[in-house]
Parts: structure tokens; sequence; C-alpha cells
């Protein structure tokens, strides 16, 4: 709680965990609180995408809340300086009613959206390198 951390749990494990990490997420999104999360549902701590889950969508869709894509192109290092690129904002309130096929096809479209931002900020870290 002091972390100001929601705790998601694994649906499999701890099913009423989950929803309840849900429940809070939509309360905060709903308030215009930012919230950060992981479409893959964890932190992948080699800079490799995994695969993305329809919940931040689904808590896009009953919240109105933008979706900010964000990268850390640099794997984790403690107390190592990371490059983050923010890429522009998507909002899929407007994409039309909640369901599974419309939640898989826009977590779809998060995940491509989501590939391409790696794939620029990993363009620029690379002209970096080479002092361009």
């Amino acid at each position: 709680r002091q972390a100001h951390v929601v705790h998601v749990g694994d649906k499999l494990s701890d099913p009423e965990l989950s929803l309840q990490g849900f429940a809070e997420a939509l309360e905060l999104l709903k308030g215009n609180a930012f919230l950060g999360l992981f479409p893959e549902g964890e932190i992948h701590w080699n800079g490799s995408l995994g695969s993305f889950h329809a919940g931040v969508v689904g808590l896009s869709l009953l919240s109105g809340a933008k979706i900010y894509p964000s990268y850390t192109l640099k794997p984790y290092r403690l107390f190592h300086r990371q490059i983050v690129v923010v890429g522009d904002a998507i909002d899929f309130a407007p994409s039309g009613s909640l369901n599974k096929e419309t939640l898989n096809t826009l977590s779809h479209v998060l995940e491509v959206k989501m590939q391409e931002l790696k794939h620029y900020g990993e363009m620029v870290l690379e002209q970096k390198k080479r002092g361009k």
C-alpha cells in the first residue's frame, strides 16, 4: 500500500485477488489517477515483450482512460540510468462494445504499437551509440 502498488495476482492461482486488483485499478482510473501496467502481466527483465493480456484494454474501455505506451530500452540494472520511450496516447473508448473479440483485437493492436515503439527506441539507441 505504501508503494501505491495494485497487486493483481494470477487468475489461475488466486482468482479472488485478480478480481480485487482489477476492481481497484478500475476505480483508480475512473478517478483520473495515473496507473502503470504491464500488458504482459509481468515484468520481463531481459527487454523482451511477452504475449499481451486483454485486461489493460478492458480497463481502458471501462474507465475511458487513454493508454500511453512506454518501453524501457535497456535491461534493468540497479542504479543505472534507464531510457524510456513513450508513444502517443491510444484512446480505445470509441472502439465499440466490450466483448471477448473486441478485447482480443484491441489487445493485439496495443501489442503491435508496443512492438513499433520498441523498434523505434532501439533504432534511436543505436544511432546514439554511433554518435549521430
